[in-house]
C-alpha cells in the first residue's frame, strides 16, 4: 500500500487535485489515514486501515465512489460524487446542475473540492466512520449493500465495516 503523499505521481488532472486536497485535509477526516491499494493510469483504488476490504474507495478520471465487492463479485456501490465541469468565460461550472442553480468556479480544482471533495469528506465522517455493519443482499440475480446499525438477519451476511476495535465517536 502506497500513502497519500506527492500528487505528481498521478497522471490524471482529478487524481492529483483529490490527492493534494486528501493530504492538507486528512486531519479533517475521522478515520486513520487513506493508503492507495491500486493505481492505473485511469483509476486509484483507495482504502483506510482497519476498514473491511469489502469496501473501497474508487477514483476514476471524473468520480469518487465507494465500492462493495464481496468474495471477488463487485457487489454494489454506495454512493458517487461527482461533477460535470464545463469552461465558461469566467471560470467553471458544473453541468449537472440547472442554469439558475449553477456556481462558477475560478478553476476545476475549486469546483471539484465544493462538488465532490467535501461532500465525500462528509460521507466518511458522518455515515462510514460511525457505522458498524456492512448488510449484503440479493434476490432475483441483483445484489445490493447498506451500512446498518445493526446486523440485518434479512441480508445475506453482514459483515463488520471496521475489523479493528474503534474508539466511540
Amino acid at each position: 500500500m502506497t500513502k497519500i503523499s506527492s500528487p505528481r505521481k498521478a497522471r490524471r488532472r482529478f487524481h492529483r487535485a483529490f490527492i493534494q486536497w486528501l493530504h492538507d485535509n486528512q486531519s479533517r477526516f475521522l478515520t486513520a489515514p487513506f493508503q492507495i491499494i491500486k493505481r492505473t493510469d485511469n483509476f486509484l483504488v483507495l482504502t483506510i486501515p482497519g476498514l473491511n476490504p469489502a469496501l473501497s474507495f474508487g477514483l476514476s478520471t471524473w468520480e469518487l465512489g465507494i465500492h462493495v465487492e464481496w468474495q471477488n463479485t463487485r457487489w454494489d456501490s454506495l454512493v458517487f460524487f461527482e461533477s460535470l465541469p464545463e469552461a465558461v468565460s469566467d471560470g467553471y461550472i458544473c453541468r449537472l446542475y440547472y442554469a439558475d442553480e449553477r456556481i462558477t468556479y475560478p478553476h476545476r480544482e475549486a469546483l471539484w473540492i465544493d462538488q465532490d471533495f467535501e461532500p465525500f469528506l462528509e460521507w466518511v465522517n458522518t455515515e462510514l466512520t460511525p457505522t458498524r455493519w456492512l448488510a449484503l443482499s440479493e434476490a432475483n440475480s441483483s445484489t445490493w449493500a447498506e451500512l446498518v446499525s445493526q446486523p440485518n438477519p434479512e441480508a445475506k451476511t453482514t459483515v463488520p465495516v471496521w475489523l479493528e476495535k474503534r474508539i466511540e465517536l
